[in-house]
């Protein structure tokens, strides 16, 4: 699998993904990781600097379409049957505490998202068995005919894979069929407080193992003349069986099958958060998968221009076409020169020479910071500041990136919501740049099993006043790092 191919030998032209690539850039899409496959041929595959091939990357809610294969399995095996009810496989947490409705809730209503429970935020209860606040977290609503998307559902599914094959999820999915189907064992799954794993939002996989179980799901369960999971299943989970809202803001999303978007009748996808994507044509062949991280900002709107791309590229292809040498060569240079996105240096930074290496102290904020002082000149520099934690320090590049570990402990590690080991930090980047004249932007993107944006942005009215506006784009993290405050010079 993979074998590389020109696009043209696949129907598209060079001069056209080039193009449509520039403009997602240009409009501040920020990849990771992509691929375009005819077949098992990759006619494009790409990685921006950092990331590598066959780097495992977090997929976030790419893992629910993982989980509801696995489900499929047990359906084959007769272990599972989806119109018995989620609790009947779990009398030990039934209790006065579990609503009517969700005794009423069958696995079929979770695989479609039309389960009782309306969406509940698990990472604010920080519970001690997350599978307990599934189950005790009650709601007015019966279960059925109504599309809402309940991320917990599909944890509580992995949870039941993990009860009935007495197998940490991830590894039942390798015997029974991400091994077959060539997945590398560098993926890992995170897990919750319970011990179960995380298996709606953690699944850590390269893209390339992506490309091969999207490929999979296309292929409605068959690898190599072995039929590994059902076709009935399969077709029924790529099958348009529950409407989301119309006026829905995940756009372009036409309907749900088991876990798995219908945006089109002739095509599938599945979705994380950050845009995590795979998109699949089966009819042609055609499969497009990509990791990416665009929390802040307008992320449903950048989701929107990817697609309209994708199918934009994949609607033109209908056999190869006359091989462009000089667009191919010109396309493959761009894609070899890409490196993570990083803070535009747009203004003057005259600024500069008058408030570097000043310590500013800041007045009463809900962030915590008591003071900074921000050392910088053409080429980057360096900001230092007091939180509750003591003194950090952040490094960054103007409009380039500088790797390091961000400075705050006490993050998740390989349990959500738990603190991780003592002085367990997270990989990131940190750029900056000049805007307006006197407004210093600091962007720093964690890059870790967990990913995260970070705007920091300093307006100075003056040399000795500042203004601090941050703003984080991250799940259960940098709340240190999300308010305003203001500060004056010493």
């Amino acid at each position: 699998m993979f074998n590389k191919i020109t696009p043209e030998q696949a129907g598209v032209s060079s001069a056209k993904i080039l193009k449509a690539l520039k403009r997602l850039e240009e409009r501040g899409h920020a990849f990771h990781g992509i691929m375009m496959l005819k077949g098992e041929d990759a006619f494009l595959e790409a990685y921006w600097e950092p990331f590598k091939v066959d780097e495992p990357h977090r997929l976030y809610s790419v893992t629910k379409s993982y989980t509801a294969i696995a489900i499929g399995v047990l359906v084959d095996q007769g272990k599972v049957n989806l119109d018995d009810t989620f609790m009947s496989y779990f009398p030990e947490y039934d209790s006065d505490k579990v609503g009517e409705n969700l005794k009423k809730q069958t696995i079929r209503n979770m695989l479609t998202m039309q389960t009782a429970l309306a969406p509940s935020y698990w990472f604010g209860a920080k519970p001690e068995d997350r599978l307990m606040h599934y189950v005790t977290t009650r709601s007015p609503r019966e279960p059925g005919g109504y599309f809402d998307y309940d991320s917990e559902g599909t944890f509580a599914l992995g949870c039941l894979v993990e009860k009935i094959s007495g197998m940490p999820l991830l590894d039942f999915m390798r015997k029974y069929f991400l091994d077959e189907i060539g997945c590398s064992h560098s993926s890992k799954m995170l897990k919750c407080p319970g011990g179960h794993s995380w298996g709606d939002s953690a699944l850590i996989a390269s893209l390339r193992d992506l490309a091969r179980f999207t490929k999979f799901v296309a292929d409605k369960g068959e690898y190599n003349g072995k039929q590994l999971v059902s076709r009935k299943f399969m077709t029924e989970a790529v099958s348009n069986l529950s409407c989301p809202e119309l006026f829905d803001n995940r756009s372009n999303h036409y309907g749900y099958g088991y876990y798995i978007w219908v945006p089109r009748d002739d095509s599938f996808s599945f979705f994380g958060m950050g845009h995590q994507f795979a998109i699949a044509i089966p009819e042609k062949e055609l499969i497009f998968v990509c990791n990416s991280d665009n929390q802040n900002g307008e992320p449903n709107i950048c989701g929107n221009r990817l697609f309209e791309a994708v199918y934009d590229i994949f609607d033109e292809i209908d056999g190869p076409i006359a091989e462009d040498p000089a667009a191919y060569k010109e396309l493959t240079e761009y894609l070899n020169t890409r490196k993570l996105r990083a803070a535009f240096n747009v203004a003057d930074d005259s600024m500069a020479e008058k408030i570097t290496g000043k310590t500013f102290v800041c007045k009463e904020n809900p962030m915590g910071w008591e003071k900074f002082k921000i050392d910088i000149d053409k080429k980057g520099g360096k900001i230092t500041y007091t939180n509750a934690q003591g003194e950090k320090e952040i490094r960054f590049g103007m409009a380039e990136n500088v790797f390091q570990q961000f400075p705050q402990t006490g993050y998740s590690d390989e349990m959500g919501t738990k603190p991780g080991k003592d002085g367990h930090t997270y990989r990131c980047a940190a750029s900056a740049g000049w805007h307006a004249g006197n407004q210093l932007g600091i962007f720093v993107q964690i890059i870790d099993d967990y990913f995260g944006r970070l705007s920091m942005n300093f307006i100075f009215n003056n040399e000795n006043t500042c203004s601090l506006n941050f703003k984080k784009g991250a799940e259960d993290f940098l709340n240190e790092y999300n308010g305003t405050a203001v500060a004056y010079a010493e």
